[in-house]
Order: C-alpha cells, then sequence, then structure tokens
C-alpha cells in the first residue's frame, strides 16, 4: 500500500528538520518520492509531502 506523510512548517528549517527525521524512522526501500508544494497565499508557510510504502 502507498501512503503519504504532510508536513507543513514556517521555516524551511524545520520543514527539512521534520522530513529528515520522519526519513531516518522509513526504512530505504520503503521511501518513494517527495513534493515540494507551493501555498498560494500571503503567509510564508513551507508544505511538502513524502510518498512511501508501507
Amino acid at each position: 500500500m502507498i501512503q503519504v506523510e504532510l508536513f507543513e512548517e514556517t521555516s524551511i528549517d524545520e520543514l527539512t528538520n521534520n522530513i529528515n527525521f520522519f526519513l531516518s524512522k522509513l526504512e530505504d526501500h520503503l521511501y518513494i518520492d517527495i513534493k515540494y508544494m507551493p501555498i498560494n497565499d500571503d503567509s510564508t508557510r513551507y508544505t511538502a509531502m513524502v510518498i512511501y510504502r508501507v
């Protein structure tokens, strides 16, 4: 089965740290892709989606 994990942070460093922590808990062969998703409003938010197998 394929699943996604969504991340949203107010700084790119927090986003990177959270994604890296999540990936460190995931076995390498389960990782599929990371998509960075733009937010089209005036706030400064960074979002990403990690796609992986379970």
